[in-house]
C-alpha cells in the first residue's frame, strides 16, 4: 500500500542520513589516523638521522656513556610511540562504541516514537 512504501521509503532515508553520518565520522577518523602516521613518519625519520650520527660518532668515540644515553633515549621514544599508537586504537574503539550505542538509541527511540504512535491512533 502507500502507507507501506511510505515507511519504508522513510526508512531507507534515514538509513541513507545515519550512513551519511558514519562515513564522515569514518573520514574524520582516517584524517587522525593520517595525521599521526605523518608524525610516526617523522619521528623515524629523526630516529634515522639519530642512528646515523651516532654510528659516525661510535667510530671516533672512545667513551661509550653518551652513546649508552642515546640509544636509551631511543628506546624511551619507541616505548612513546608505542602508547601513542595503543591510545590511537583506544580512542577510535571508544568512538566506534558511541556510536554504536548512539545509533541503538536512536533505533530504539524511533521505535519507541512508533509504538506511541499506534497507541494515540487507536483511541
Amino acid at each position: 500500500t502507500g502507507w507501506q512504501r511510505y515507511r519504508r521509503k522513510q526508512w531507507y532515508q534515514r538509513r541513507v542520513r545515519g550512513l551519511a553520518e558514519i562515513q564522515e565520522k569514518y573520514r574524520s577518523a582516517g584524517s587522525t589516523v593520517t595525521e599521526q602516521s605523518r608524525t610516526l613518519a617523522q619521528i623515524t625519520e629523526e630516529l634515522e638521522s639519530i642512528k646515523m650520527q651516532m654510528d659516525e660518532k661510535g667510530t671516533t668515540m672512545t667513551d661509550s656513556g653518551p652513546l649508552v644515553k642515546i640509544k636509551q633515549a631511543l628506546t624511551k621514544v619507541k616505548n612513546e610511540l608505542v602508547q601513542m599508537e595503543l591510545r590511537i586504537g583506544v580512542l577510535q574503539h571508544v568512538v566506534l562504541t558511541a556510536k554504536i550505542n548512539d545509533k541503538t538509541s536512536m533505533q530504539r527511540d524511533m521505535h519507541a516514537d512508533d509504538q506511541f504512535s499506534d497507541l494515540k491512533t487507536s483511541f
